[in-house]
């Protein structure tokens, strides 16, 4: 089994684990490989030097994305290993709106779980929020992106480009996102964009509006009203459920309609 850091107190139920022979009640010889900076568990399962991996989700599905033959057997969290805490006296309001929680949509949920294309997608996920964003650049740049299949590899060369550093950060947190006044077609070129969609990063950070991606920064913004047409995501779930646009009998509350379809066409993305 390998590990993705060097041996620290979060990996000690491993190591009781093996101690009291839990593993071997279950029939396995469990053998723990230490990990660390320069280690992947990924590329160690891959290249058969371990049965079993231990490593973030994410990085799982990035190392997939390549090619490679990997499985994700199960979450070993009851609650996300990602949850963050701060003294509540210090949490700034803008991570209410980021996460969508500074809004009240119990009437729309009341409102949309009666539609029979949407109610199902409701009431299943009756607590969904309209995401928020930190900045309407930030949102236009990911929605320019989003039809790229390496869309995350491009925002991390942009951001690593053209951000600021900011020092004392773990790798691929060590930037602040690009400021507009940065973003220029030259400071873009490097950057291996397509031409259409360097001018129109080029085009937002000069503060022009783009139709393409307008929508998006609306509803992202908290724009009740707004509905990204474009997204990949809400596309896919237009269409596996038979639908061209929006009912108009989802207004007032079309964004939250769009979330609830965009989460909904996540699911069919990643089962195909």
């Amino acid at each position: 089994m390998a590990k993705d850091r060097v041996t620290q107190a979060q990996f000690a139920g491993y190591y009781a684990a093996k101690t009291l022979g839990y593993y071997k009640q279950f029939g396995l010889d469990v053998n723990i490989k230490v990990g660390g900076p320069s280690i992947t568990p990924e590329v160690v399962v891959a290249s058969g030097q371990a049965d079993i991996g231990i490593d973030w989700l994410p990085s799982l599905l990035a190392t997939r994305d390549t090619g490679t033959k990997l499985v994700n057997i199960a979450q070993m969290f009851s609650r996300s290993g990602m949850t963050e805490l701060t003294w509540k006296e210090l949490l700034s309001p803008v991570f209410g709106l980021l996460l969508g929680v500074e809004c009240d949509y119990s009437a729309g949920v009341a409102a949309l779980s009666g539609d029979p294309v949407l109610g199902p997608l409701v009431t299943k996920r009756p607590g969904l929020a309209v995401p928020g964003a930190w900045n309407p650049f930030e949102v236009g740049v990911s929605a320019v992106l989003s039809g790229r299949p390496d869309r995350d590899s491009l925002l991390g060369t942009f951001v690593a480009r053209l951000g600021t550093p900011v020092p004392g950060l773990q790798e691929g947190l060590a930037y602040t996102f690009p400021d507009p006044a940065r973003v220029t077609s030259a400071s873009l070129a490097p950057i291996g964009l397509g031409q259409a969609e360097a001018s129109a990063i080029a085009a937002l950070a000069a503060g022009r509006e783009i139709p393409e991606v307008s929508d998006f920064v609306a509803f992202r913004l908290g724009q009740r009203d707004a509905f990204p047409s474009a997204d990949p995501s809400l596309q896919a779930a237009l269409a596996h459920l038979g639908l061209r646009a929006p009912a108009a009998n989802w207004r007032p509350w079309l964004a939250l309609a769009a979330a609830h379809l965009m989460a909904y066409g996540d699911a069919l993305v990643r089962t195909r």
